[in-house]
């Protein structure tokens, strides 16, 4: 765990870090020396271990916060304590807000190139128990969590395929196909 005290002006820290690459990238554009490309090059290995460092205080902080408050969806601690150590810091509706504008442009890219990156495809199962004693594996419950890209492209594919499925496949073809019934088929067959 990262010492309060140290690591208590971080942001500060990283705010006077960028005001002083500015300057530096200023005297740059105007007159370019070794010593001034050594400069911000300094400053940004700077930038980036105090930026890591926040980010590693803030991924404490919303642990601390989740292990006081809890996991308010569940009331079983195995799977509360599961999630604390891998789990998102933000709810659903957060990360959404944060990056909406991302998640569209990469939805759209997906239908423009027709390239899925490996990233977007992963899905990870996870075991869930479904009583509080568990003794064997059949007393849990296992889920697919896939990322909001995959459910996101795949809720589309599946609303397009949907208007146009019925007029590529067989009369005869009755399952899953809106508006046929495999009785419309049992009627065919006898008569």
């Amino acid at each position: 765990m990262l010492n309060n005290n140290n690591y208590k002006e971080a942001a500060e820290k990283i705010q006077q870090i960028i005001n002083s690459l500015k300057r530096s990238q200023l005297k740059l554009a105007t007159h370019y020396t070794d010593a001034l490309a050594l400069e911000e090059k300094d400053l940004l290995i700077q930038l980036e271990k105090w930026t890591n460092i926040e980010k590693s205080i803030q991924h404490q902080k919303s642990r601390a916060m989740w292990i006081k408050l809890g996991d308010s969806n569940n009331n079983t601690t195995v799977v509360s304590k599961a999630i604390m150590r891998t789990g998102p810091t933000l709810n659903h509706i957060q990360q959404l807000t944060l990056c909406v504008e991302d998640i569209y442009e990469a939805v759209k890219e997906f239908f423009n190139t027709g390239k899925l990156y490996k990233d977007v495809n992963c899905t990870a199962v996870t075991l869930l128990p479904k009583v509080p004693n568990l003794s064997n594996i059949r007393e849990y419950r296992p889920i697919a969590c896939c990322t909001i890209l995959y459910k996101l492209i795949a809720k589309v594919l599946a609303d397009r395929i949907q208007k146009v499925i019925a007029n590529v496949i067989s009369q005869t073809q009755a399952g899953f196909i809106p508006g046929r019934k495999v009785a419309d088929n049992i009627m065919l067959a006898m008569s």
